[in-house]
This record gives structure tokens, sequence and C-alpha cells, in this order.
């Protein structure tokens, strides 16, 4: 892909560029949400927004019996906030495993620190507190919008037929 990429003209890069920031700016209009989540349709075929399906949230490995939030989440202090309650939990699991089990990481313990300080304090910094109660929205967006796939969408639009 980066091949193509670089064979392109400077006035096609900027075009291309152009399309995929006017849909992303289109998207951040007409799509508003009140939850974050992934897509789904649910049985009666309407879209609806359901648990996360990225893999910071299937983790394998001793983290497969961690219970998680993947939510749909009502803010996004819930979002954030649910993978550092892995990191936590993970500690906690690790604190009753034995040193030689072949699933104990001590680097976990040396992260925790500041997985704590994350989350007790950078988590109410970033966020305000009242804002919980406020109305949330979201946008939807592309969740790595990158050369490649930006390539590929644009490989596949120059595939369909004219509207």
């Amino acid at each position: 892909m980066f091949r193509t990429w670089s064979r392109l003209s400077d006035p096609s890069k900027a075009a291309i560029t152009r399309e995929i920031a006017s849909y992303v700016m289109q998207m951040r209009k007409d799509c508003v949400l009140h939850k974050i989540g992934a897509l789904y349709h649910d049985s009666d075929g309407e879209v609806t927004i359901g648990p996360i399906v990225t893999q910071l949230m299937f983790m394998n490995g001793r983290r497969q019996s961690i219970s998680r939030n993947r939510g749909p989440y009502r803010h996004d202090t819930d979002y954030v906030r649910a993978p550092i309650d892995v990191q936590i939990a993970d500690v906690h699991f690790l604190n009753a495993m034995p040193s030689d089990d072949p699933n104990f990481n001590e680097g976990v313990f040396e992260d925790d620190p500041d997985t704590r300080w994350r989350a007790s304090s950078l988590i109410p910094m970033t966020f305000a507190q009242g804002e919980k109660n406020a109305p949330f929205r979201t946008t939807l967006l592309h969740p790595h919008l990158s050369l490649d796939n930006t390539l590929w969408l644009t490989r596949i639009r120059s595939k369909l037929p004219e509207s």
C-alpha cells in the first residue's frame, strides 16, 4: 500500500486526503451517539450499541479469567476506566498466584503504581466531576484510520458505480 501512495502525485494525495477528511467530518456531524461501544444489529435489524470488541478487551493468558466491563459505556470516563480496572484486577490476581507459575508476570507489579495513579488522579483531572450527570454525546469514528485502510477504501470506492 505504501508503494501505491508513494507513486501518487501530490494533487492525487491531496484529493484523497480531502475526500477521507470529508467522510470523517460527515460522520462527526451526522452520527451522534449517546454511548460508547461497538455497533450491532438487534433482533429487529436496527443498529444498536453493545459491548466493545477490541484486542484491549480480549487479552490472552491469565487475563482471560479477569472479568471486565466491555460496555456499552454511558460516559467517556467509564470507557477510559475499564482497561485501568483490568490492570488493577490483574495485580490482585497475581498476588494470589505463586511466583513460579508460568503465567506470573512481575512487570505488572512494576506498572501498578502508575496504573493506580491514572485511576485516582489522572481521570479526575481530565474529566470534570459533574460531567457524568450531563447528557453524553460522542460521534462515530474509525478506530484505526491509517494509510493501509485509507487506500483500501479508496480502491473499493473506485470500483463502485457512479451515483
